[in-house]
């Protein structure tokens, strides 16, 4: 109720009180239930959702987007594909719309969120082999759990080449205006992941059918390579 007042000194004690939720052990109780709209992330996200740099103040903005970068930071913290894409939309709107310092704290936010995300997986890989029967799980079916990463990478480069796909103009590029957030969020989610994704064949299938052309085609390859209208993998 807090933040629904617009009033600066009620929302700075509710993101304050947010904060605190956040970091008290008491508030989580182990496993998240399967419903995914009850988890941390999507509180938060719908508690801040009318908290933008278009009708809020820079500060209050920043203050949000630390909250984001706090709760990727607490070891509790679970996340999947679709809550994942949410918070990368957020940090993006407040990217385009904000000034330096919110820019440089939504980049914080979003890539702790990614790096958190890759730690999860990784760790699920993990206990999916320690799990199962000696010599009944391969690193194949280990590694399925990476599925999950595809759809954040395809939300990520459907945005990187939008500006593009929209123009009438196949000869001339839009300049996209979270191009260099995009891409950074595509590096660090690059960089997160294990090496042995590999053996995820419906990783890398789409890595080298979609991913890589379609990364190309957005940071300025040849003419010939053309870019999708919609952007999908199968």
């Amino acid at each position: 109720m807090a933040l629904d007042t617009k009033r600066p000194k009620f929302i700075t004690m509710g993101l304050n009180g947010l904060h605190r939720v956040i970091k008290d052990e008491r508030f989580y109780i182990g496993l998240e239930p399967e419903d995914d709209s009850v988890w941390l992330p999507s509180q938060l996200l719908r508690a801040t959702n009318g908290i933008l740099p278009s009708t809020s103040s820079e500060d209050t903005v920043v203050n949000v987007l630390r909250l984001f970068l706090a709760m990727a930071c607490s070891p509790a913290c679970t996340l999947n594909g679709r809550l994942l894409i949410e918070i990368l939309s957020r940090c993006g709107e407040c990217w385009e719309m904000g000034s330096r310092a919110i820019k440089a704290a939504s980049l914080a936010a979003a890539s702790q969120c990614l790096r958190t995300f890759c730690a999860f997986l990784i760790e699920e890989a993990e206990e999916v082999k320690k799990t199962a029967p000696a010599g009944l799980m391969t690193q194949t079916q280990a590694s399925a759990v990476y599925n999950e990463v595809i759809p954040v990478m395809q939300w990520l480069c459907s945005r990187l080449v939008e500006p593009n796909v929209n123009n009438a103009s196949p000869n001339r590029k839009c300049e996209n205006p979270s191009s260099l957030y995009l891409t950074e969020c595509i590096l660090t989610l690059s960089s997160a992941l294990p090496r042995n994704v590999h053996a995820n064949p419906h990783f890398t299938s789409f890595l080298w059918q979609k991913f890589c052309p379609t990364l190309a085609a957005a940071l300025g390859s040849p003419g010939r390579i053309n870019l999708d209208k919609k952007f999908t993998y199968k």
